[in-house]
């Protein structure tokens, strides 16, 4: 397993570690990346130890400690001080100043990752993998060629804006809600 949390600066790494990893006789490993908006460096159990706080040594994550602990942590990877240039850097493998750098609204035209820029799900699927996405998307919604399935990936189960409320299902910013929703669904 490879694990990255908050992560999105270089996937130059990653392709290194599939390289190496595919060149071996053995099968394939299993890749899960795994980016979290709003992560805290103390937000999570294998981190504990480098935190000094109270507070950090009572968050329990023994599951994402696992994935660590089987797999590859990678630490010197940051995050851009918004979501969109996170995650088109994350899906690109450039840092953002060479694809997004601001917060558009996904159904822009320019927002997102440009399309004549390769993803990495269609990089791995080009390696035989299977691919699928869950979460936040981010990266663009302009055309079907933005989204998930645009973009390589088998499946995905995601929202589309910068914004949704978990209880509600409710989008909360972009044009987008005021397009595709009366104004009580938006409330």
């Amino acid at each position: 397993f490879i694990v990255g949390l908050a992560m999105s600066r270089s996937l130059c790494g990653l392709a290194f570690w599939v390289q190496l990893l595919l060149g071996s006789a053995r099968a394939p490993p299993h890749l899960i990346f795994v980016l979290v908006d709003d992560l805290g460096f103390g937000d999570v159990g294998f981190n504990s130890r480098f935190a000094n706080s109270s507070a950090s040594r009572e968050i329990r994550t023994p599951s994402i400690d696992e994935l660590v602990s089987e797999g590859v942590h990678l630490t010197r990877h940051y995050v851009h001080s918004t979501c969109t240039p996170t995650r088109t850097s994350a899906q690109s493998g450039r840092l953002p100043v060479h694809v997004q750098t601001t917060l558009k609204n996904p159904e822009e035209p320019d927002s997102g990752m440009p399309r004549n820029m390769t993803g990495v799900a269609e990089k791995l699927r080009a390696a035989g993998y299977h691919t699928h996405y869950v979460g936040k998307w981010d990266v663009g919604m302009a055309t079907h060629k933005h989204t998930p399935r645009g973009r390589g990936y088998e499946t995905s189960l995601i929202y589309f804006e910068h914004k949704n409320d978990y209880w509600t299902q409710k989008c909360m910013q972009s044009q987008c809600c005021k397009n595709f929703g009366s104004e009580d669904d938006q409330s």
